[in-house]
């Protein structure tokens, strides 16, 4: 419980640092995922374009394992 007020400040159980934690899995994939459309989005190699689809895949793979969806 101490790692978790030191981490949330006012976190109160396990079930409230959970629901944290997931919610900064999700910030951090989405966060990502994005980043990887925009650079996809203003690449000018095929290279390019494709290294960030494999990442843009990649991250919203996870997604789906750890949260149940894919970012729209």
């Amino acid at each position: 419980n101490y790692c978790c007020r030191a981490l949330a400040g006012t976190c109160e159980s396990t079930m409230n640092y959970e629901m944290l934690s997931r919610e900064r899995v999700r910030n951090y994939l989405d966060d990502a995922i994005i980043q990887w459309r925009r650079i996809r989005d203003l690449t000018e190699t095929l290279a390019d374009r494709y290294e960030a689809e494999c990442y843009i895949d990649a991250y919203q793979s996870a997604r789906v394992s750890l949260l149940g969806e894919l970012l729209p």
